[in-house]
C-alpha cells in the first residue's frame, strides 16, 4: 500500500494473541511511549479489528473497502472512511480538539 514509511510502529498480532485481544494494541502504544487515548487505530474488519483497540481506550477508524466493505459496523468504531486520504481530516479535527 505504500504507507509503511509513514508508520512509527507495526505490530503483527499473530506474534501475541489473535485480535480482538487488547495485547497487540497495548504493545503498540507501549513501543510508542504514548497513552492509548492519544493513538488512532485504523482497520478494516469489524469482526476482529476494533474491540481490542477500544478496550484499552484507543480511538478507531474503519476503512470500509476491500473484502469487508459490506460487513456491518459496530460500537467499537469511532469513524468510518472509504479511503486513507480521509484520515487527514480526522487527524486534523483531533488536533484541533486537543488544542481547545
Amino acid at each position: 500500500m505504500g504507507v509503511k514509511p509513514l508508520l512509527d510502529v507495526i505490530i503483527y498480532s499473530d506474534l501475541f494473541v489473535a485480535k480482538p485481544s487488547p495485547l497487540p494494541f497495548r504493545a503498540a502504544v507501549s513501543q510508542l511511549g504514548m497513552e492509548p487515548s492519544d493513538a488512532l487505530y485504523v482497520g478494516d474488519n469489524p469482526a476482529v479489528d476494533f474491540e481490542g483497540a477500544k478496550a484499552i481506550g484507543m480511538r478507531t477508524v474503519r476503512v470500509s473497502r476491500g473484502e469487508f466493505r459490506h460487513d456491518q459496523g459496530n460500537d467499537y468504531i469511532d469513524w468510518t472512511i472509504h479511503g486513507f486520504d480521509e484520515l487527514l481530516d480526522i487527524t486534523a479535527r483531533l488536533r484541533e480538539a486537543d488544542n481547545t
